[in-house]
Parts: C-alpha cells; structure tokens; sequence
C-alpha cells in the first residue's frame, strides 16, 4: 500500500512540541492523507524546509525505485546532538513522542483501510524514474 518510514521523534525543535513533518510531501498524496489522519490525534502536520531533501537520505528511499509511495515521517529535529555521542536517551521528549505514536497508529489505520492506493503525482512520478536509474 505504502512505506510508513519513522525517523527522529523524541526531539522536536522548540515550539514544535505535537508537530510532524513529512519527507517529499510535494511528491504524492502520502502527506495530505497522512496529515489528515494525525489531526485526528491532536498532531498537527508541519512543513519543515529540509524534508525535501530528506526524503532521499532516508530508508524509504529504496522503495521509491519500485513504485512504491514512500515517505518518512519525523517529528524531531536536526538538533546540535544529531548523530553525535550526546545525543543520550534522557534528552528524549518523551510525552511528545507518546502523542506522536498515538497519531502514527491514525496513520497505519489510514492507510490499511482506505479503498484507494496512494499515488506519486507528476514530480513524484519523475522521483521514481530517477530512482530507477540509479
């Protein structure tokens, strides 16, 4: 149906607490229905500037090559820590995840029940043929 990638939910920015973004948002329909089905959670859908590039550094990436509508979803940041040794588990933002969990199983639910496929759109569609190149 679709590829549901999770990435960086414990450490929103300040201000972010209950938000999510969405990689590639611009390339299919996986971020309005996404966004759809965590405001029903109380998460609101954000944009965040770097997720267009994100969307290729991600594991989500291998199955775009294959049709496949893939998208991650974070609700952290790009956070001095990122990557690095003091990025510890006591910095985790532990309710805000909790609630972040809560909506991506709106999500999950979302995507098993709905009658129609999700579907890249015509910049997605050319993601794709990119992906198949490499």
């Amino acid at each position: 149906v679709a590829n549901l990638n999770l990435e960086m939910l414990g450490r929103p920015l300040p201000g972010n607490e209950g938000k999510a973004w969405v990689t590639g948002a611009e390339l299919s329909d996986f971020a309005d229905v996404a966004g759809a089905a965590l405001g029903r959670a109380g998460i609101e859908r954000i944009d965040f500037p770097p997720a267009r590039g994100l969307f290729w550094a991600s594991d989500n990436a291998a199955f775009v090559g294959h049709g496949i509508v893939a998208h991650s979803i974070s609700a952290g940041s790009l956070h001095a820590d990122y990557h690095q040794p003091s990025d510890e588990h006591g910095r985790i933002d532990v309710p805000h995840m909790t609630r972040v969990v809560l909506g991506l199983e709106e999500v999950v639910l979302e995507l098993a029940n709905r009658p129609s496929k999700l579907t890249y759109n015509e910049a997605g569609q050319a993601a794709v043929e990119r992906a198949r190149r490499r």
